[in-house]
This record gives C-alpha cells, structure tokens and sequence, in this order.
C-alpha cells in the first residue's frame, strides 16, 4: 500500500510538472546555522544501501531504481552549482519523501431571491436568506524533503522541500526530465546558483 502511494506520488509529482511548473510548490527553503555554503566544494549523497538503514517512521519506502533517479536529480543541480562529488566530501546530502493525506474544503453561500405574487422577482424585499453548499476534495500530496549536512560536524546548513497532488492513476516514475524539473523547484532558492552556460 505505502509502495503503491509512493509510486503515484513520484509519477504524479513529476509527470504533472513537465505541464505546468505550478504543480510543484516549494514548501520551504532556508540555509540554517548561518552556513555559508558558497565557501564548500564538495558533496556525496548517502547510497541506497545506507539510507535504507535509515529510520522509516512517514516516509515512503522507495525502490533502489526510484531512489537512484531521485538522487540523480539532486547531484546534477549541485554539480550545475559547481560542486563535485566525492565520497570524502565537506556536504553530505540527505533525502526523503512523505506521503500525506490532504483535503480542500470549499463552502459558498448565495442569496435566495424572494418571488412574489404573480412571479414578480423582489430581490430586497423582505429578508433576505442564503443557501449554501460545502464540497470536500481529499487527495494525497507528497513532500519530497532535502537535508544538506556539514561532514565535519554534522550541522545542519541547508533543508528544502517541494510538495506536489499524487494522481492515482499514474503508478510508475521513469522520466529523469520529470525529476530534473522537480529538482529544479526543489533548488530554487539554493543561496549558490547555477552557473551560466
């Protein structure tokens, strides 16, 4: 079940992005600790097999392929910002996703007209009462989270996350276009920006 909601998140998340670039929404963006990241050079993102180790308490259990894209998608934005990798690196960089259950709740009110004798519309006549209607959309939203970490001193210097409305019609995420755009969203307000090509 967890599975299957992943799946549909990272399909819907990304394939819905390369539409509208609206569809993802960066849910927060901050450099932490006073970090100045500009002066790092390098970064590593944590293999599979260790952060299948890591604690699953909310997140989405991925496959070793989804995460690799995944983590594709965040090493090529570093390396656009002029870092590189290596497994002895100054930036550890951690990530995960988190399915969560979500609902829009809508109410509109609208007068209803007084119609007087012989059908004659009285719009101010009398009181004046209101209908109205509540509709309810639940729906799933997964929240793709970044952590980037000092290696030295395992200090928190920068965390981000970009959500995005799963579709349960898709189940499956094979586009690294999708990813790199979500990551692009993901990296927005990165304070090291892309190099110019």
């Amino acid at each position: 079940m967890k599975k299957t909601s992943l799946f549909a998140f990272l399909a819907a998340a990304m394939i819905t992005l390369s539409s509208c670039a609206g569809t993802y929404h960066l849910e927060h963006s901050a450099t932490l600790n006073k970090a100045e990241i500009a002066n790092y050079r390098t970064f590593s993102i944590a293999p599979f097999e260790e952060a299948a180790r890591m604690s699953k308490k909310g997140k989405a259990q991925l496959s070793e392929d989804e995460y690799n894209h995944l983590a594709n998608g965040l090493r090529n934005e570093m390396i656009a910002r002029g870092y590189s990798e290596d497994p002895a690196s100054d930036l550890k960089v951690n990530f995960s996703l988190f399915v969560e259950r979500n609902a829009d709740i809508t109410t509109n009110l609208y007068p209803d007209y007084y119609y007087g004798r012989f059908g004659m519309y009285h719009p101010y006549a009398f009181r004046r009462p209101y209908t109205g209607y509540t509709s309810t959309r639940i729906y799933k939203e997964g929240i793709w989270v970044i952590n980037i970490v000092a290696a030295q001193n395992k200090m928190l210097l920068y965390s981000a996350a970009v959500s995005a409305e799963m579709s349960p019609k898709t189940l499956t995420l094979k586009s690294p276009d999708e990813i790199a755009k979500a990551s692009a969203v993901l990296f927005k307000k990165f304070p090291v920006k892309p190099a110019k090509k």
